[in-house]
């Protein structure tokens, strides 16, 4: 049996999200007929086709897909709209309490408009409600959308809260490429950053004016134009490492908001590539790490003596 759907009405047919949930097994074209009787088989396919029908969150175009009770099909074009969620991002860890993940540039970590179903949270939130109805996903820090790596999420507030209270004992290492020469050794930049009416975040070398940040950083190689960093965050400020770069005379590579000048390989050259901290459950010293991007290495290339 199908419980009959409930028609949420809008302005238009084009607007309009039909749901309802099965109740016992069948075929999803065998549910979509109970649902819309006296359309056409041929109909219901082009709607399968054109991806505007959803299972448990999934776009299906199968009309053979098995179902069963429990199962939820959203239809129409609100149904594929929401599939725009951000697949962008690679589980790197998973337990019952924690999720480490690898996120792709261009990628929100949190949705900046209402509405926005393109963020990383949204699609975490939307992965945790198909494996449980009840899941849900916690945000334990952020990274900027053009930024690319490591990103922690809890799966209970509880979870979150015992991250955050030993959150300053963890470890952070980012890759970034910058516009010039960066001679060899380890260096630290301290500043004090504040972020203006227009989001933009300014660094003062007077102590008190905005928040206390740090920067570790020191060159792994380099060119005549540019130099691969690796860069370890004492603080953690909005934007600390483009806007310390900045600061220094060599913005981040493709970084036009902070000064860059070039984008070579047209991307924020910023990569969070491995982190460190203590399992707040398990008490487990964790600590993980991935590959830079490949196009880090290629721009900061030591060029050929002659």
């Amino acid at each position: 049996m199908i419980r009959k759907p409930e028609l949420h009405k809008h302005s238009s047919d084009v607007a309009r999200t039909d749901r309802y949930m099965v109740k016992g097994e069948t075929t999803l074209m065998a549910a979509l007929e109970s649902m819309y009787r006296g359309r056409s088989r041929t109909a219901l396919k082009k709607m399968l086709s054109a991806g505007q029908v959803r299972l448990n969150d999934i776009v299906v175009k199968l009309p053979d897909t098995a179902v069963n009770s429990g199962d939820r099909i959203e239809a129409g074009m609100r149904a594929a709209q929401a599939d725009k969620v951000t697949t962008n991002f690679t589980v790197v860890f998973e337990d019952e309490y924690l999720l480490v993940i690898d996120k792709m540039p261009g990628v929100n970590t949190i949705a900046t408009h209402e509405g926005d179903t393109g963020s990383l949270y949204y699609a975490l939130n939307a992965r945790a409600k198909r494996e449980n109805h009840s899941g849900k996903i916690f945000i334990v820090h952020r990274l900027d959308r053009d930024t690319s790596g490591l990103l922690v999420f809890a799966k209970s507030y509880q979870v979150k809260h015992a991250l955050l209270e030993n959150w300053h004992d963890k470890q952070r290492v980012y890759t970034a490429v910058v516009e010039g020469v960066v001679e060899p050794g380890p260096k630290t930049i301290r500043t004090w950053l504040h972020e203006t009416d227009d989001l933009k975040v300014i660094s003062s070398t007077k102590a008190g004016k905005g928040k206390e940040a740090v920067t570790h950083y020191e060159s792994v190689q380099h060119n005549e134009k540019y130099s691969l960093l690796k860069v370890t965050l004492q603080t953690g400020r909005k934007n600390q490492i483009r806007v310390h770069m900045q600061e220094l005379g060599h913005p981040v590579v493709g970084d036009k908001k902070y000064g860059a000048a070039t984008d070579p390989i047209k991307r924020l050259c910023l990569h969070a590539g491995m982190i460190g901290f203590v399992h707040p459950v398990t008490r487990q010293n964790l600590r993980f790490e991935i590959d830079v991007p490949d196009g880090f290495f290629k721009i900061t290339k030591p060029s050929k003596n002659p």
